[in-house]
C-alpha cells in the first residue's frame, strides 16, 4: 500500500508510530488502549496493520457472558498472533463488574497465556469503566493512544486521559481531584514497580496537583513520572511530562526553564514525526514569548502553528491559534484584526462543541460583536458563553457574563465607548 492509500490521518501520526514501536519491540505481554469514536475509521486502521506480519483480530462475540471463556479464547488467539487487536468488548454481555473483576484477579494470568502485544480499542466511555472498574489491570497499560475523529470530539467526559484537563475546567471538583490524588497515592504505594503503569499515575497525579496549585507536590510527582519515562525511552510520553512540567516553571517565573523543557519537548515531537504535539508546543512557546515582550516572535510562532494545523486539518488546533493571535491583536489594540481572526475561531469550536473554546473564546468574540454594531450576534454569544461557564462549574466567568449581558441588555443601543 502506498503512502497515499494509508489510511492513517495525519493527526494520528504520532500515535500509530508509537503502536508500531511497541510492536516491534515487545517480548512477553503487555497491552495498551487505543481509544476511537469511530468504529469504521478503526476497522480501516486494524486493517491496515493486518497487513503485517504477525498482526490478527479478536472481536468479542456479543453473546459473550463469562470472563472464564474470554480468557480461554483470548490464550487460544495470542499463541497465533504476536500483536492482537482486540474490538467490541464494550458491546459484549459480559462487560459488567464480574468481567472487571476477573481483569483485575487474573491479570497475572493474563500474562502468562499471552506472550503477545494486546490492543484494546474502546471508546471513552469504555475507557472510563475500565479504568473506574479494574484499576489494577488498567495500571498495567503500556500506552493510551487517541485515535479519536476530531468531529466527534467532546472535552466534557471525564475520562482517565482528560481527567486532568477537565479538572481545570471545572468538570471534576477540587473534593474529586483530591480522592483521585489519594487513590493513586495508596497505589502507588502498594505496587513499587517502576513500569510505564507507575509513571502514567504519576502524570495524572502531577496534573491534578497542578490544578489544585499545589505545584511543589505536582513537580515531585511529574519529576518521578519522567526519571521512568527516560528509563523505558518512552519519547512520546516523555515529551508531555516535559510540558506539565514547563507549564509549572512559566507559572513560578521561571522562564528559562520552562523555555529549555517546551524545547526539548519539541525536538522529541520532531524526531517522532507527531505534527500535531509540535504545533501545540509552538504554541506554549510562543505564549512564553509574549509575555517577554517579543511579539513578533509570538506572532511568527503562532502563524507557524496555524499553518500545521491547517495541513493537518485539526480544527481544534487552529481554532486555538487563531485565538491566540487575536489575543494578540487585541494587546495591539488591533481590533479589527482581532474581530476577523475570532470570526473564523468561533464557528469551528461550535462545530466541535467544544464547550472550553465556546466559553472562553465566546466571552471576547461577544464583547467584539457588539462594540462592532452586532448586538443580537453579540448577546447570543454571551449567552451560550454563560450558559457554558454554568455547565463547566465556572461559577466566577459565568457570574460576570450575566452582569454583563444585563449591563448590554439595559442599553438601547450596543456598548458605550
Amino acid at each position: 500500500m502506498s503512502e497515499s492509500d494509508s489510511p492513517i490521518h495525519p493527526l494520528h501520526s504520532g500515535a500509530w508510530l508509537q503502536l508500531q514501536r511497541i510492536a516491534k519491540r515487545v517480548q512477553g505481554f503487555r497491552y495498551l488502549i487505543a481509544e476511537y469514536n469511530d468504529p469504521t475509521y478503526r476497522d480501516r486502521l486494524i486493517a491496515h496493520h493486518l497487513k503485517q506480519q504477525g498482526v490478527g483480530q479478536l472481536s468479542a462475540s456479543q453473546s459473550l457472558t463469562q470472563f472464564s471463556d474470554f480468557e480461554a479464547l483470548l490464550a487460544e488467539q495470542c499463541q497465533l498472533f504476536p500483536t492482537l487487536h482486540l474490538t467490541e468488548l464494550e458491546q459484549c454481555q459480559a462487560w459488567q463488574a464480574p468481567f472487571f473483576q476477573g481483569l483485575n484477579y487474573h491479570r497475572e494470568r493474563i500474562a502468562e497465556l499471552c506472550p503477545s502485544l494486546l490492543v484494546i480499542w474502546l471508546t471513552p466511555l469504555g475507557i472510563n469503566q475500565l479504568a473506574r472498574g479494574a484499576a489494577d489491570f488498567w495500571s498495567w497499560r503500556s500506552s493510551t493512544l487517541d485515535f479519536t475523529e476530531t468531529k466527534e470530539a467532546s472535552v466534557l467526559e471525564v475520562t482517565p486521559n482528560n481527567l486532568g484537563m477537565a479538572s481545570y475546567l471545572g468538570q471534576a471538583s477540587a473534593k474529586e481531584r483530591r480522592k483521585r490524588i489519594e487513590e493513586i497515592s495508596n497505589f502507588l504505594q502498594r505496587h513499587k514497580v517502576q513500569d510505564r503503569g507507575h509513571a502514567d499515575l504519576l502524570l495524572e497525579q502531577g496534573r491534578l496537583f497542578s490544578s489544585l496549585g499545589r505545584y511543589t507536590d505536582a513537580l515531585s510527582a511529574l519529576t518521578s513520572a519522567r526519571a521512568v519515562y527516560r528509563q523505558l525511552d518512552d519519547q512520546l510520553d516523555l515529551a508531555t511530562v516535559l510540558g506539565e512540567i514547563a507549564h509549572i516553571k512559566t507559572d513560578q517565573g521561571d522562564i528559562n526553564q520552562a523555555l529549555d523543557l517546551h524545547h526539548e519537548a519539541l525536538r522529541i515531537f520532531e524526531e517522532l514525526g507527531d505534527l500535531r504535539e509540535r504545533a501545540v508546543t509552538l504554541g506554549d512557546i510562543a505564549r512564553i514569548r509574549l509575555e517577554e515582550g517579543e511579539i513578533e516572535t509570538a506572532v511568527r510562532l503562532q502563524g507557524e502553528r496555524l499553518a500545521v494545523n491547517r495541513n493537518l486539518g485539526a480544527k481544534d488546533g487552529i481554532a486555538a491559534a487563531l485565538f491566540d493571535l487575536a489575543n494578540i491583536a487585541l494587546a495591539q489594540q488591533a481590533f479589527e484584526e482581532a474581530y476577523r481572526l475570532l470570526n473564523e475561531s468561533y464557528p469551528l469550536l461550535l462545530e466541535l462543541g467544544r464547550l472550553d473554546g465556546i466559553v472562553f473564546v465566546g466571552a471576547t468574540y461577544g464583547q467584539l460583536q457588539l462594540a462592532f454594531g452586532e448586538r443580537d450576534a453579540g448577546l447570543v454569544t454571551l449567552e451560550r458563553s454563560r450558559e457554558g461557564a454554568e455547565r463547566l462549574g465556572l461559577t466566577d466567568v459565568a457570574r460576570q457574563l450575566a452582569q454583563l449581558l444585563e449591563q448590554v441588555r439595559g442599553q438601547v443601543g450596543g456598548l458605550e465607548e
